[in-house]
Formats: structure tokens, C-alpha cells, sequence
């Protein structure tokens, strides 16, 4: 994958940052200038898998849930993004596992449409 100079460091000052902020995280103390570069930057996750029935009655993403992540816990460590994955088993590389797949995540995503 092809990064530009500016691009790769722009990336290590986030890593660098969050890796600073995740040491003051468990002690619950951070400094103001941290946080406050925190909150001027946009905090992304770009893969967080999600629960085999997630948004129903049992696994409620509104209310602090066993789970890594939650609205609750998004908003208090100031993620602002999380792009969600649903993460369907495959057995093998073959149509049919790639069909059945297909229908399994559309029903998960279609169970979450519902909720």
C-alpha cells in the first residue's frame, strides 16, 4: 500500500497518541492538553465485530453490554466513529459457502434493520 510522507506521519502522531492516552485511560486521569487534542481530532474504529444478535433484546449497544464496545463505552473514551462488522464462519473457499455466507450476513444485518 502506497503512503505519502505526510500520510505516515500523520499516522504516528495518532498511534502515538492513542497509545499515550490508552496508559492515562487506566488510571482515569488525563492531562487537559491531551484530552483536549483528543477531542479536536477524529477518533475512528474501522473494525469492531459485532455480536450474534446485536440490537435485540439481549445484546442492547444503547447500555453499557459485556462486550468491547458500546454507545456507552464510544462516548466516554470520545470514539466518534465505529464502522461495525458482521463476522459470518466459513469453512471453505467454495459458491456455496460464499452463498451461505451471503444469506447468513443479510439476515443478521436484516435483524438489526428491525430492531
Amino acid at each position: 500500500m502506497y503512503m505519502t510522507h505526510l500520510a505516515k506521519k500523520i499516522l504516528l502522531a495518532t498511534a502515538c497518541t492513542l497509545l499515550t492516552l490508552s496508559s492515562f485511560a487506566a488510571a482515569q486521569t488525563i492531562p487537559d492538553d491531551l484530552r483536549k487534542m483528543h477531542d479536536e481530532i477524529l477518533t475512528l474504529d474501522s473494525h469492531i465485530d459485532i455480536a450474534k444478535g446485536f440490537a435485540s433484546e439481549w445484546v442492547n449497544p444503547g447500555k453499557r453490554q459485556n462486550f468491547q464496545v458500546d454507545l456507552v463505552k464510544m462516548q466516554e473514551g470520545g470514539l466518534d466513529v465505529g464502522v461495525f462488522i458482521v463476522f459470518v464462519p466459513q469453512a471453505h473457499r467454495n459458491d456455496w459457502e460464499y452463498d451461505n455466507a451471503k444469506k447468513e450476513a443479510l439476515k443478521h444485518f436484516a435483524s438489526i434493520q428491525c430492531s
